[in-house]
């Protein structure tokens, strides 16, 4: 027996349908973190993804 559930959700009505967290607020002030720093200083920010990507897994 097969069925097949079809449901337009947003994202967020996806999580709240899921009882998953919302961490939109979280998103936004990590990325507005990494923004300010990076107009503080570009190199240092692109030092440390450069390090972080070359690391082995």
């Amino acid at each position: 027996m097969k069925v097949k559930i079809e449901l337009e959700l947003s994202p967020s009505e996806a999580r709240e349908m899921f009882g998953l967290p919302d961490f939109s607020e979280l998103h936004l002030t990590i990325t507005k973190d990494l923004a300010e720093q990076c107009v503080q200083d570009p190199q240092k920010m692109m030092d440390g993804f450069l390090k972080g990507q070359s690391k082995p897994s």
